[in-house]
């Protein structure tokens, strides 16, 4: 995974953070008695269990998510809740919400996101890092997909809209012959190509 994915996660969800931060201080002095310091807004992330197959794929992940948080360690705890490909994601959604998690980051298995955009409702926002099939997801959801093709394609959503008012007759698409680079370019003939 390329550390311009990890950003972009890291930032997406930062950002998030950012844009709800007076209501998340604002909710979680509501959720905490007056006798107790308010401390840290909390953040969960969910995490493979370590003897799992998918603990190396998701390392880059955890290890982008843990360092960008720790650069911001004074307004934010990331805690992180562990998840089997098995296991009740809502179960650890509760848990999260019921120790004060204010937001949770992940799953990242396909199974795991697509149990959760099926839930009737959330108790926690969450931001999954892969996409869901799914039509109809609950209002607190947020799925984020790392891979290349899903950068691509809002790129030249972007490319198109910005030029909508002045149409270009052609764009030019730069590549390198590194295998990564030709990977992109051909994402982005693709999806120019479904864009006509």
């Amino acid at each position: 995974m390329s550390s311009t994915l990890l950003n972009k996660v890291c930032f997406v969800t930062l950002s998030l953070l950012s844009l709800m931060g007076q209501n998340l201080v604002n909710a979680q002095e509501a959720a905490v008695s007056p006798s107790e310091p308010t401390g840290k807004i909390k953040v969960g992330l969910m995490v493979p269990p370590q003897n799992s197959s998918l603990a190396a794929a998701t390392a880059p992940l955890i290890n982008g998510v843990e360092a960008a948080f720790k650069e911001d360690e004074d307004r934010y705890e990331l805690v992180k809740y562990e998840i089997s490909e098995s296991g009740n994601v809502l179960d650890v959604l509760n848990h999260a919400a019921d120790t004060k998690a204010m937001l949770m980051i992940g799953p990242v298995l396909k199974t795991s996101v697509d149990k959760i955009a099926s839930l009737p409702y959330l108790p926690l926002p969450v931001v999954a890092i892969n996409k869901t099939d799914s039509a109809v997801q609950p209002e607190l959801f947020m799925s984020i997909d790392v891979a290349i093709e899903s950068e691509v394609e809002q790129l030249v959503k972007v490319a198109l809209d910005n030029t909508a008012k002045n149409p270009v007759g052609a764009f030019v698409v730069l590549a390198t012959p590194n295998s990564y680079d030709e990977r992109v370019a051909r994402a982005i003939l693709q999806e120019l190509s479904k864009n006509g």
